[in-house]
């Protein structure tokens, strides 16, 4: 499912906080200011954290640690 949330309000600083869940396997993300992927991929959590795995910001910023509960089970992102 894709779904694009647009708005003519300008935003400078903002906090996004995403709630989400996904099947094992799967690989997508959600976009920030049509230019940014935050990854959502299904990859182990003892993998060292990287900017193309879960929660990195992709090809630009690698997260300080991966939250992930794994598959299936409710899941919480913050960004800030």
């Amino acid at each position: 499912m894709r779904a694009n949330l647009i708005s003519d309000q300008k935003f400078e600083d903002f906090k996004l906080h995403v709630e989400f869940r996904y099947q094992k396997g799967s690989n997508s993300g959600v976009y920030l200011r049509g230019r940014y992927e935050v990854q959502i991929l299904d990859n182990d959590k003892s993998e060292h954290p990287s900017n193309v795995l879960y929660s990195g910001v992709y090809g630009f910023l690698a997260p300080s640690e991966i939250n992930s509960k794994g598959p299936g089970s409710g899941r919480v992102m913050i960004l800030l």
